[in-house]
């Protein structure tokens, strides 16, 4: 499916991914199509169309406005097993006549929050640091 004609696609490390949709849930933000990419190492949120002009750097994440991304049918949903070729299953799969995407702000939000989670909790282990760059939570998704 071509990225950057009807949406972009907001990347990040699977740590960072699986935190920022349990946030979603919690703070009730309506989640739209959600990738679970374990061949990249990443979890895929699909969001409107130019929200990776105003993507902020925030770590293990990057938002994609260019390109294109195999996805699964709709049976390589979570609790299966089916992956399409690329590997990819949905996390949330796309709902008819809901929106595909979820609302980039709100997003932003819910991964600010869980990359600030794991932060915290990983100084919480080791007093006086925080998570490396390096570290697989924080680290950059890998590029198309």
């Amino acid at each position: 499916m071509p990225v950057g004609t009807a949406w972009d696609v907001a990347r990040v490390t699977h740590a960072v991914g699986a935190l920022t949709v349990a946030r979603a849930r919690v703070l009730g933000v309506r989640l739209g199509a959600v990738l679970d990419a374990p061949l990249r190492g990443a979890i895929e949120f699909v969001v409107p169309l130019g929200t990776s002009v105003s993507w902020p750097p925030l770590p293990g994440t990057r938002c994609v406005g260019r390109g294109a991304i195999r996805w699964p049918t709709p049976l390589a949903a979570v609790g299966s097993h089916r992956h399409a070729l690329c590997g990819r299953r949905w996390l949330v799969p796309p709902v008819p006549m809901e929106p595909l995407a979820t609302n980039g702000s709100e997003l932003c939000e819910a991964m600010g929050a869980a990359i600030a989670h794991l932060r915290l909790a990983s100084a919480a282990l080791t007093p006086g640091r925080e998570l490396p760059a390096s570290h697989p939570a924080v680290r950059s998704v890998r590029p198309e």
